[in-house]
């Protein structure tokens, strides 16, 4: 396989990981609106912290596969045998850590019953623990699908069970007034959907498995790959955990026990808003840069070759984020059609802009994880992972503020995914595509004030035909 059939065919996930991301945008807003206007504020933020704790011990009951599966499933294909039994292994073992989640949900939503002055909530605690369950084993087939380039088939099956799970959702919506069994519905509905999600991912799965280009006679060292997959895995679950402590499934069940649920509730509007942006870039690449690189690395190409696929990488990128950031610079310049709620607006400008330029740079954490730079990838998150810690504490943020704490956690993001270059520049020599990125920002800026001077023009002929 050459450089240019395994960009050929990055560019066709990345294709289909945007096609699907626009989809589910498309529908998730939409039940959020409802959502909004249909429910009262103080199930609202009970439903939106509920759904962060399932989804934040997900993450962190993820033991590094999101990134160490795309990682080493090419290296296991090379022998049907081996890769039968990795597999195997891998559901079982994932099974187990499910299995032992509903004791750190119960400890976590009672924690949010005291902190939200609420009554036990037993109810959600038996439909979360389902939901956490089926959403494992649905995130471990995805990456499986994704780390074959099935993009294609699994997204296809994602968009119909993401409609059946809006159609549940606006049904309850229009038919249940009571708010405990309005949110008991809605928790239903995400049970459904990702319930069909892994069941038509589990009958299409032997296709797949038959499609994969395996050598029975090619001969693996099994032993040696595991010791490796466990050790990657591993890291990459301490990275995982670290970063989620800036992320928003960690930070709005504390914000809302440190500066209040109205207060918490504006965070998860601006942060929403941000990660529109944001996920539009990330999602639309999912996997395929991991999957990418570690096929590069298999195939022992040369320097040159890194540099194209990591400069082919970046200006994809680029080319998304740049134009976004256009766009909220334009938002910016019009602040006062946002009047209504400034404080949101200014924490969506923050997080927003060091969300795209963490994008852009993204590339430069995953060529570290590939060659398996431990030791440089530890070396970028202390920092991180101490000034995070301590930013934290609870008495620093309700000193501060929300504004100064989320201000100091996007710094040391940005500051995190800045030592990243460095650490790929300086140990493998490569270099940031500058002049594009720096001729495509003047377009874009360009075409910026083109549009503003559009808009003063127009709005001055209106107030001379006014007049």
């Amino acid at each position: 396989m050459t450089i240019n059939s395994l960009l050929k065919q990055y560019t066709k996930g990345v294709q289909w990981n945007a096609f699907l991301y626009i989809i589910y945008k498309i529908i998730s807003t939409s039940i959020m609106v409802f959502l909004y206007a249909r429910m009262q504020s103080e199930a609202y933020s009970l439903y939106v912290n509920l759904l962060s704790i399932i989804y934040l011990l997900l993450l962190w009951s993820d033991m590094g596969l999101q990134k160490a599966i795309p990682r080493f499933v090419p290296l296991y294909a090379h022998n049907t045998h081996a890769l039968h039994t990795f597999m195997k292994r891998l559901l079982i073992i994932k099974g187990s850590i499910l299995l032992l989640l509903p004791a750190c949900y119960f400890l976590l939503i009672n924690w949010l019953a005291s902190a939200l002055h609420l009554n036990a909530l037993h109810d959600f605690f038996y439909m979360g623990t389902i939901l956490l369950f089926v959403e494992g084993l649905t995130n471990v087939m995805r990456l499986l699908y994704h780390a074959h380039s099935w993009q294609k088939q699994f997204n296809l099956m994602n968009i119909c069970t993401l409609f059946i799970e809006a159609g549940i959702t606006l049904t309850a919506l229009q038919m249940i007034e009571q708010q405990e069994s309005l949110l008991l519905a809605l928790l239903s509905a995400k049970i459904a959907g990702a319930s069909l999600l892994l069941l038509g991912a589990g009958l299409v799965w032997p296709y797949v498995y038959q499609s994969l280009n395996t050598k029975e006679h090619e001969q693996i060292n099994e032993n040696e790959l595991n010791r490796a997959f466990i050790k990657h895995a591993g890291l990459m679950w301490g990275t995982t955990i670290a970063k989620s402590l800036t992320e928003r499934n960690f930070l709005l069940p504390l914000f809302t026990y440190a500066f209040g649920p109205v207060t918490a509730n504006m965070f998860k509007v601006a942060n929403d808003g941000a990660l529109l942006f944001y996920r539009m870039v990330i999602k639309s690449i999912g996997t395929t840069d991991t999957t990418l690189f570690t096929h590069i690395l298999k195939m022992r190409l040369d320097k040159t070759t890194w540099q194209i696929a990591f400069t082919n990488l970046t200006t994809k990128l680029a080319a998304l984020c740049i134009p976004l950031s256009g766009l909220i610079w334009l938002l910016f310049q019009y602040e006062m059609l946002f009047s209504y709620h400034p404080f949101v607006f200014h924490l969506f400008l923050i997080i927003s802009s060091t969300f795209l330029i963490e994008a852009i740079l993204s590339p430069c954490e995953r060529i570290l994880e590939v060659h398996r730079s431990y030791l440089l990838l530890l070396s970028t998150y202390v920092p991180y992972i101490c000034i995070v810690l301590l930013m934290l504490t609870t008495p620093i943020m309700t000193s501060i503020g929300l504004l100064y704490t989320l201000l100091c956690i996007q710094g040391v993001r940005l500051v995190s995914s800045l030592l990243f270059y460095a650490a790929i520049r300086i140990q493998y020599n490569l270099r940031f595509p500058l002049r594009y990125v720096g001729s495509l920002s003047l377009t874009v800026y360009a075409g910026i004030r083109i549009i503003e001077w559009c808009t003063l023009y127009i709005r001055h002929l209106y107030i001379h035909y006014v007049s």
